[in-house]
């Protein structure tokens, strides 16, 4: 801080905090300040980062609550047998050791950090806990479980001691308990290192399976408003042996995460019912929809969500579309999209000019719209010029769009020559013409001349 400003400072720091700075605990401010431990000389100290890891705490402290919860008063097996889920939480424990040395090795605080993050809160916690209560409850997995969320908690406080050494500590003295053979402090416990035998790719495989699975079927949840406790029947199609040996493998987690009342495996030559569907790979979640929405409003939903998408990608490509899409393949195949979207919806959808200019660039400068295609929608965009043009009101509305004059006469012009469709162009050409004879205006002279690029000068 430069002493010239430390006056200002203060004052604005007052201003912000009129009843003192909010406290999160020594914890929190430690791993706040080793999150921002980058290489650069300055950093942006924000209490909302100071409050999403004393979140964080709170959330580790909530974890190490349901294990000691769970474990309590039992002589814990470490040598019972694991199942695919127990090997899948130790394999990226030991992908975190690693990474954690070498973070260390480079100094790099801030890396490790996030790598710490990113395991307790997303793989340990959110997953792995939610997959241990149906693992817990069955007497063959039971065992297995119950030594593994130990030795992970475990083996996560050391990693996270130099961090947040008070609450890890706490933690690791009530799990201590539990292991009879185990004494000391925290602070004296060896740093844990990677075990090569213990990395499991397949497992880790077949968990990521499972979780695209389950997050597939909340996404339908989601999208549909169906109720997040409501139990679904679920349909599986197009799956190969390795999809159907991961069902059979996780059904009891399956059943209880993604909240559904049965699964059903059927042929693909079977006819599915109406369903929403959801991907994992090559195979099919149906959920039957039968029930459970109302289908004209979902229909309206939809429509509303892809009038939405569309004009977001007018408005992020429509003004730079001549220049990129010299070069750019997926341009032309987004501007094909837009442009018969554009005409799919013309009798209901008051079309923009923009959407006929991008049909336009990609019609004529690079032929990728067939003729008959960039025809109709200008016939459509006419119909709509034409009123534009009646509307005196209106006018300036053809000269403020993103389509220029010459674009719009260029194509028009080459339509006239359809003999099923001339004398209509011409009558209102001649129409138009006729009530903007009188205006004087450079808005209005130009779309004169609009008009008479069409009419050929008529």
């Amino acid at each position: 801080m430069q002493p010239k400003l430390a006056e200002k400072i203060q004052k604005q720091t007052k201003k912000e905090f009129p009843d003192g700075i909010p406290s999160f605990g020594t914890d929190a401010i430690r791993f706040t300040f080793t999150a921002l431990a980058s290489f650069g000389r300055d950093i942006k100290f924000d209490l909302k980062r100071v409050e999403g890891y004393r979140n964080f705490c709170n959330k580790l402290w909530n974890a190490s609550r349901f294990v000691l919860m769970n474990l309590d008063s039992k002589s814990i097996n470490f040598d019972a047998e694991l199942s695919s889920q127990d090997k899948w939480i130790l394999s990226r424990l030991q992908q975190v050791k690693t990474e954690v040395e070498k973070h260390l090795a480079d100094y790099r605080l801030d890396l490790m950090s996030q790598t710490l993050y990113e395991f307790v809160w997303h793989d340990y916690c959110d997953w792995y806990l939610e997959i241990s209560k149906p693992l817990l409850e069955n007497d063959k997995t039971k065992q297995g479980c119950e030594a593994t969320l130990l030795k992970v908690l475990s083996e996560t406080l050391v990693l996270l001691h130099p961090i947040i050494p008070f609450i890890t500590e706490e933690i690791f003295e009530q799990s201590q308990k539990l292991q009879s053979n185990s004494t000391g402090k925290l602070i004296s416990q060896p740093f844990p290192e990677p075990s090569k035998d213990l990395l499991n790719t397949e497992a880790e495989a077949e968990i990521d399976w499972l979780k695209e699975f389950i997050l597939g079927i909340r996404k339908i949840r989601g999208e549909m408003n169906i109720s997040p406790g409501k139990p679904l029947q679920c349909f599986i199609k197009s799956f190969n042996s390795k999809d159907k040996d991961y069902i059979e493998n996780n059904k009891s987690i399956i059943f209880t995460l993604a909240k559904l009342d049965s699964i059903e495996l059927i042929e693909a030559n079977r006819e599915e019912p109406e369903s929403a569907i959801a991907l994992v790979g090559e195979m099919k979640i149906l959920i039957p929809l039968a029930g459970l929405i109302d289908k004209d409003a979902e229909i309206d939903r939809l429509n509303k969500e892809i009038d939405k998408l569309i004009k977001n990608i007018i408005k992020e490509k429509s003004i730079s579309y001549e220049i990129t899409i010299l070069d750019s393949e997926d341009a032309k195949y987004e501007a094909f999209v837009v442009a018969d979207y554009a005409i799919a919806t013309s009798g209901t959808v008051a079309l923009e000019l923009s959407y006929f200019n991008i049909a336009y660039l990609v019609a004529y400068k690079f032929n990728y719209l067939s003729y008959a295609i960039i025809k109709s929608l200008a016939k459509a965009k006419f119909a709509n010029l034409i009123n534009i043009i009646n509307d005196k009101e209106n006018i300036p509305e053809l000269i403020q769009s993103r389509c220029t004059v010459k674009n719009i006469g260029s194509v028009f012009s080459k339509i006239v020559n359809d003999n099923n469709y001339k004398e209509s162009i011409l009558a209102a050409s001649k129409s138009a013409i006729g009530k903007l004879s009188t205006l004087s205006n450079p808005s209005e002279l130009a779309a004169v001349e609009v008009i008479k690029i069409v009419g050929n000068g008529k």
